[in-house]
């Protein structure tokens, strides 16, 4: 009896500190229209905890680093996808052993523009990883659902 309520408690320890885990990233995604009809432009923002960085599109390194990158889910009103652009300073610290490196910290901003038929509630991935200088998490997907 001891044993299975020693476990119970182990359990549902585990639980509760998974539930506490806080991410050191938050992010907000916006559309607005460009200055060309039909073009929009996309923006993905990352605030990061402070001593957090997300590598960029183009992380460097030995080629081990995971880019950040974000797709649209194929919808025919959406006609042109164009390359991420980068908003803000890039980081670049050359890493032994792994060579120069390029990454955000405190915020990061990712753009990209794009061509529609018509205005549609977008819907896509964001895929990357984020790092102190110690340790990095685990790579990870944010779905994410843009309004028009």
């Amino acid at each position: 009896m001891m044993r299975l309520l020693f476990s119970l408690l182990l359990v549902m320890g585990c639980f509760q500190a998974q539930a506490q885990f806080e991410t050191p990233i938050s992010w907000k995604y916006s559309l607005r229209e460009d200055t060309i009809p039909g073009q929009y432009i996309v923006e993905a923002k990352a605030t990061l905890q402070s001593g957090w960085h997300i590598f960029t599109n183009e992380p460097g390194g030995d080629g081990l680093l995971m880019p950040t990158a974000f797709d649209f889910d194929a919808d025919p009103a959406l006609t042109d996808i164009g390359p991420i652009e980068l908003v803000g300073t890039v980081t670049q610290k050359e890493i032994e052993g792994m060579g120069v490196v390029n990454y955000f910290e405190n915020e990061a901003r990712f753009r990209r523009t794009i061509t529609l038929k018509e205005k549609i509630q977008l819907s896509g991935s964001l895929h990357y990883q984020i790092c102190t200088d110690e340790m990095c998490l685990p790579p990870a997907e944010e779905l994410f659902l843009i309004k028009p």
